[in-house]
């Protein structure tokens, strides 16, 4: 998604180089793994907040999971509490891919992903040192679990790379955007018969995709096309899998509804 052109990509690296004068950033050194190799990135931005990304490679034909991974597969963990001056670290999550085979319906990222770091520091005087312990799997016809550590610091006065920050600037651009009422949302969510039935105002040019994150505890499919009515199109997400005596009413359900290369993300709670 959001693809660019060689040339607006060699006129974006040199427009951010040129306005991060003064600021720095870093990437960690390549750990392989089987079927993948994983490292760190971290920068200081112009604006002055810090922000990173954890960069999976992939090899051809290998994929790994998004958040909630479908009927199969395995959710990405990350563990940053050895870091030192992180106050927080919030994992900013790409638009997936449907993935649908024999085995289910899964939502992956094939070849290389970088899930972008938004960062709050502790003290901005002080150096930031990321540290995380990862946890992933990457599959082909079988999944393998993946165990991975990595450790980068960024301080005052040390040798810059720029392309980390333009790889950071990349990711945090492949995440989906606000809701725009009544153009590209979420219309209404409503619980009935043992499924929500959601409906997203979509643009012109085509059918969207929908992808759903549930209450913790929940383990549910994914929402289904069930039909279209202008630019009104319906999803039908079955609610079998939830905790038992559970109800829907005011939980939150987060969603991102996808089309093209327009993506968005909004939270809705249920009777509200």
């Amino acid at each position: 998604m959001f693809q660019r052109s060689k040339y607006a990509l060699i006129a974006t690296l040199l427009i951010l180089m040129h306005s991060a004068s003064g600021a720095l950033a870093a990437e960690s050194v390549w750990i392989d793994d089987h079927a993948s190799r994983f490292r760190l990135l971290l920068a200081e931005m112009p604006s002055g907040d810090f922000a990173g990304g954890i960069e999976i490679q992939m090899d051809r034909g290998w994929h790994t999971y998004w958040r909630v991974p479908g009927d199969v597969g395995v959710p990405p963990l990350f563990d940053f509490s050895a870091s030192r001056n992180v106050r927080s670290i919030t994992v900013g999550w790409p638009v997936p891919e449907r993935y649908d085979d024999d085995g289910g319906v899964s939502l992956i990222y094939r070849d290389q992903v970088i899930f972008p770091l938004e960062i709050e520091l502790e003290r901005l005087d002080e150096p930031v040192e990321l540290a995380i312990k990862a946890f992933y799997g990457v599959c082909e016809v079988i999944c393998i679990p993946v165990q991975s550590q990595a450790q980068l610091a960024l301080q005052k006065g040390e040798k810059d790379t720029p392309l980390a920050r333009i790889s950071i600037n990349q990711s945090q651009s492949n995440l989906p955007g606000e809701p725009v009422p009544g153009i590209f949302d979420i219309a209404s969510v409503a619980a009935a018969d043992k499924a929500l039935t959601i409906e997203v105002t979509v643009p012109e040019g085509g059918d969207a995709d929908l992808f759903s994150v549930p209450p913790d505890g929940w383990y549910l499919a994914q929402p289904k096309p069930v039909g279209r009515d202008g630019l009104i199109q319906t999803f039908r997400l079955p609610l079998a899998g939830m905790p038992k005596d559970a109800d829907t009413a005011g939980r939150t359900f987060h969603f991102v509804a996808s089309i093209a290369s327009k993506a968005i993300a909004q939270s809705v709670t249920i009777g509200e």
